[in-house]
Parts: structure tokens; sequence; C-alpha cells
């Protein structure tokens, strides 16, 4: 055999080699499923009776404050999601010994501004909240400037 047809069978066979994984490969194809479990099924059809709520933005940015003055106003979207209305929303905070944010004012288009530990509102469809920080009369003691402080308002909602 002369070396022509040498190589040219080394290219076929190494080609077939190369070929056959790739054609294997190619029969195998896989897709990601994704679904949402609910155990209770919600039907709002039914005599069944649904508190739920729902408030977005999920975060709000108040700025820099001054200790001593209020901070910028933002405001939040409650809506109300379940099959009674209205629902009653009371707001607290997660971290309640924070003495930051126990200075938190809300209120709705029908108040004036109070304490989150006082708030209240009832809300039939969707209803806008204000949130701002008021330091005015905060008098705890601050080492140094606090940046990036957090907490989370948790929004309870019951049948009103």
């Amino acid at each position: 055999m002369n070396k022509d047809k040498k190589v040219i069978i080394a290219l076929i066979i190494l080609s077939i080699i190369i070929i056959i994984p790739v054609l294997l490969n190619a029969q195998n194809t896989t897709v990601s499923v994704e679904a949402n479990i609910i155990l209770i099924p919600i039907n709002t059809t039914s005599n069944e009776s649904i508190v739920s709520v729902s408030v977005t933005p999920d975060f709000v940015y108040l700025g820099d404050v001054v200790v001593g003055e209020i901070s910028n106003v933002v405001n939040v979207s409650i809506s109300n999601t379940g099959s009674v209305k209205p629902a009653k929303i009371t707001a607290e905070l997660v971290n309640q010994s924070d003495n930051i944010f126990n200075t938190l004012q809300l209120k709705d288009s029908s108040g004036s501004w109070g304490n989150i530990a006082n708030f209240t509102t009832n809300v039939s469809s969707t209803k806008r909240i204000d949130i701002r920080l008021n330091l005015v009369n905060f008098n705890a003691e601050l080492d140094d400037d606090v940046v990036g402080h957090k907490n989370e308002i948790k929004f309870l909602a019951m049948a009103a």
C-alpha cells in the first residue's frame, strides 16, 4: 500500500472516531423544566376566604439621612390579591429592637404620618403607602456614621 492510501485510510478512521461520539451525543438532549407546585389550590370562586396581599417594590432606599432631619419620602403599593375585601393591613419591623428604623413613619392617602408601630390601613384593591425615616427626635448614641443600615417591614394582612 502506498503512502497516500495509508494517509487517506488513517484520516477516514480518525474521522469516524471523531464523528461517532458526536452523533451519539446528538441523540441525547436535555430540557430544563420549571413548575410552581401549590399545596392548596387558590380558587376564588369557592366559598373559601383568602386573605392575601402583595407589596411592590420589595426594596426601598431612603437615601442619606442626617440625624435631626427627615428622609426622602418613598412609596410602596399594597395590592389585595385575596378574596377578602377589604383586608386590614398592619406593619411591623422584622428586627423590632432596631432603634434607627423604629423611627419609620408611614401614611396612606387618608391619614397623617404615624409611627410604624401604630400603622394600620384597609386595602380593597391597591393602595399607595408613603414611608419616611424621621430622625428629628432621634437621641440614641451613634459612634460613627451608619452606612448601609437595613431592616425589613413585614406587612400583615387579616380580614377587616
